[in-house]
C-alpha cells in the first residue's frame, strides 16, 4: 500500500504523540504559558511547517513545504492572504522592521522580497538557502546557504553588501545581535563565527568542531546561545575566546531558537517539545507540550512564542501568571527540572 508523505507525517505524529500523551510533571513556580492552535481554513493545505516570522503589527507570516506564504491576523487568529512565488520548499521568512517588507528564501535558492503586486527577486543564490534574518532596523537581510556562503543584502537598495566563504558546507542558522552591530552563524562542523555586520569582517570563529549547529540566538551582544545535533544548549562568550560552555543536558536534536529577553531562551526541535531557559538561574524553567511531530519554526515576540512543524499545526504560545493546568496533552504545562 502506498502512503503518501503527508499521511504518513499524520500516522507518525500520531504515534508520537500517543508516546507523550503523559506530559511532564510541573515542579515548583515558574511562568506559564498559554498554547493555543491557529484554525487553519479547510480549504487551505495542512503544510509542514518550516518558517515563521512576526511582525511589529503581529502579523504572523509562515512557509512550508506546499511552496506558499500565509499571513495571519495573530490577534483575530485568521488567515489573512497567500503568497505564491517561490518553487519549491521555503526554509525561512523574516520582517524587515518597522517597514515590515516580507523576505523569504529556500530551497529554489531564490530570496524574494514581497510587494503589494507579488514577489520581487533580491537573489538567486548558488544553493538552497537555510535561513535568513534581518537586523532590527530593517536595513540589512543576511542569508546562509548549503554551499557555505554567507550573503549580506541592502533591503532597500535591493543589492547585495558582502558576501562571505564561510568554509563550512551546510551553514544552517544564522542571527543578528540585539544591538546589529555583529553577525553570528553556524552550520554542519558545529564551529559558532561571529563576524561585523556592517563589513562581514570574521570577529571570532570557534577552534574546535562539534556536532552540526542548527540554531542560535543571541542573549546580548556578548552571549550567543546555540543547539543542534548533539541536543545540548551551549553558552559562548565568544568575545573572551573561551571554548563553549553545555548548559543543559542532552535532548532531542534542536532545530529551532528565539530570544524571549534578555535572560530567557525558548529552543524546540525533534523531541516535539518547546522549553524556556533562563541564563541567569541557568536552568529549563519551562516545558511546553502540544505539538505532536518535529518543531520546525519559531518565532518570538513581547511576551509570545509562535512554533510549527511536522505536525503542520501552528501554535501561539501566550505569556501569563496563571494557567490552570490540564490533563489534555494539547495543553501546556510550565515544569522546573531539577538540575
Amino acid at each position: 500500500m502506498n502512503i503518501h508523505r503527508r499521511q504518513y507525517l499524520k500516522i507518525s505524529a500520531a504515534a508520537i504523540a500517543s508516546a507523550w500523551s503523559t506530559g511532564i510533571p510541573a515542579v515548583g513556580d515558574t511562568d506559564s504559558w498559554a498554547g493555543r492552535n491557529l484554525d487553519i481554513p479547510a480549504d487551505e493545505v495542512q503544510a509542514v511547517v518550516t518558517a515563521a516570522a512576526l511582525s511589529h503589527s503581529r502579523r504572523l507570516a509562515t512557509g512550508g513545504d506546499d511552496h506558499r506564504i500565509r499571513i495571519w491576523d495573530l490577534d483575530q487568529g485568521k488567515l489573512e492572504r497567500t503568497l505564491k512565488g517561490h518553487q519549491d520548499w521555503i526554509r525561512s521568512v523574516a520582517f524587515a522592521g518597522a517597514t515590515e517588507q516580507l523576505i523569504s528564501a529556500g530551497h529554489d535558492r531564490q530570496v524574494l522580497a514581497w510587494q503589494a503586486n507579488g514577489p520581487e527577486r533580491l537573489a538567486k543564490l548558488s544553493s538552497p538557502v537555510s535561513m535568513i534574518r534581518i537586523d532590527h532596523e530593517g536595513r540589512t537581510a543576511a542569508a546562509v546557504e548549503f554551499g557555505g556562503l554567507l550573503h549580506a543584502f541592502d533591503v532597500q537598495a535591493r543589492s547585495l553588501r558582502y558576501q562571505v566563504d564561510c568554509q563550512c558546507r551546510d551553514m544552517r542558522c544564522v542571527e543578528f545581535s540585539p544591538d546589529g552591530r555583529t553577525l553570528a552563524a553556524g552550520g554542519r562542523d558545529g564551529r559558532l563565527r561571529v563576524f561585523d555586520a556592517q563589513t562581514g569582517q570574521s570577529l571570532f570563529r570557534a577552534a574546535d568542531a562539534g556536532r552540526r549547529i542548527r540554531a542560535l540566538a543571541y542573549l546580548d551582544s556578548a552571549r550567543i546561545v546555540t543547539g543542534g545535533d548533539d541536543g545540548r544548549l551551549l553558552l559562548w562568550r565568544w568575545e573572551d575566546r573561551a571554548p563553549a560552555v553545555p548548559v543543559t543536558r542532552p535532548l532531542g536534536r534542536i532545530f529551532v531558537m528565539g530570544r524571549v529577553s534578555a535572560e530567557t531562551i525558548a529552543f524546540a526541535g525533534s523531541d516535539n517539545l518547546v522549553r524556556i531557559w533562563n541564563a541567569e538561574q541557568q536552568e529549563i524553567v519551562s516545558e511546553l507540550t502540544g505539538h505532536t511531530g518535529t518543531i520546525a519554526a519559531m518565532c518570538t515576540g513581547t511576551d509570545t512564542i509562535v512554533t510549527g512543524g511536522f505536525d503542520t499545526t501552528i501554535r501561539i504560545w501566550s505569556k501569563s501568571e496563571n494557567v490552570a493546568e490540564s490533563n489534555d496533552p494539547t495543553n501546556i504545562r510550565s515544569a522546573r527540572r531539577n538540575k
